[in-house]
């Protein structure tokens, strides 16, 4: 078991030195390597599965996740959700429906009335 250990201490640090290179390279920001480092922690000793083993047998078959690949995944896609949600458009956006309750309330009570009035009568 203690070769296991092994194998995952050294992937933990393999994907710790991946995200700090992408930030030296300014791919990613500060900010965005320090929570991905953050969640990197959650996934520590879970990386590693072991899918089968033989009596007798001196190989392994196991499975290494990528685990830094999804974890900048998750952070950059709320990094970028959280951007769109204060920019300046999509407050317009969000205020134009906004106003757009009133009217959509008086076209619904319109059309409601029109059809009571109608002789189709499907009300």
């Amino acid at each position: 078991m203690q070769s296991f250990d092994s194998v995952e201490a050294a992937l933990y640090e393999s994907d710790r030195n991946d995200i700090e290179q992408l930030c030296q390279q300014k791919f990613i920001s500060r900010l965005v390597a320090d929570a991905s480092l953050e969640r990197l922690r959650r996934y520590r000793h879970n990386r590693l599965l072991l899918v089968n083993a033989e009596n007798g047998s001196i190989i392994l078959d196991g499975v290494v996740a990528s685990v830094p690949l999804y974890i900048l995944k998750i952070t950059l896609g709320e990094a970028l959700e959280k951007a769109i949600a204060e920019s300046k458009t999509f407050k317009d956006i969000k205020e134009w429906f906004r106003k757009q309750i009133d009217k959509k309330a008086d076209y619904i009570a319109n059309a409601m009335r029109k059809e009571l009035n109608s002789k189709n009568k499907r009300f």
